[in-house]
């Protein structure tokens, strides 16, 4: 189960650790959509005969088999269903520090609590807008790019963390995104 993939991942991370090849001094986080299913139209019609009105969070385990799974949205056009895959990555060695799986309709920002850093600066994208608390709370830098309407929000300043970020997004955005 989880618990042995866990611990098959801790063995073999934290020797590399030991002999200094992967810090938390530089740490890029992300999180990106794993696909349960490609159509969600067939769960939504599915939910219509059983006299739903739509097909939403509340009401997908009556129609789905898998119990766990959510819609998840990147935007206001764009959804899945399944779950978010939050990662962690050692900027400097390339090397993946921590990896999670949520539900697809959690947020970013609360999936950082299982891949957030114990020190170092952290990279991070909108979507972790709300994650400063955390950074504050465990006393490191938070390097995310603000939203438009953020009242703080400097383009320099985020033109510089996507520079920091570009490298690790085209990796993220090749992998795999579809789960069984």
């Amino acid at each position: 189960g989880t618990k042995r993939c866990a611990d098959i991942f801790h063995q073999r991370r934290d020797p590399l650790q030991a002999k200094g090849f992967r810090n938390e001094i530089l740490t890029f986080t992300d999180a990106t959509p794993l696909i349960a299913k490609a159509q969600i139209g067939e769960k939504r019609d599915k939910a219509l005969k059983k006299k739903e009105k739509t097909l939403n969070n509340t009401n997908i385990n009556k129609v789905a088999k898998d119990k766990d799974v959510r819609i998840g949205a990147k935007s206001k056009h764009k959804f899945w269903m399944g779950y978010k895959k939050h990662v962690s990555v050692d900027m400097l060695s390339g090397l993946i520090n921590k990896a999670a799986v949520s539900k697809a309709n959690k947020t970013d920002a609360d999936g950082m609590k299982f891949v957030c850093p114990k020190q170092g600066a952290v990279f991070e994208d909108k979507g972790y807008a709300h994650g400063e608390k955390r950074a504050k709370i465990k006393g490191f830098p938070l390097c995310a790019v603000q939203k438009n309407n953020s009242k703080t929000k400097n383009k320099d300043k985020d033109k510089g963390i996507s520079k920091m970020r570009a490298p690790y997004e085209r990796v993220f955005s090749k992998g795999n995104k579809r789960c069984r």
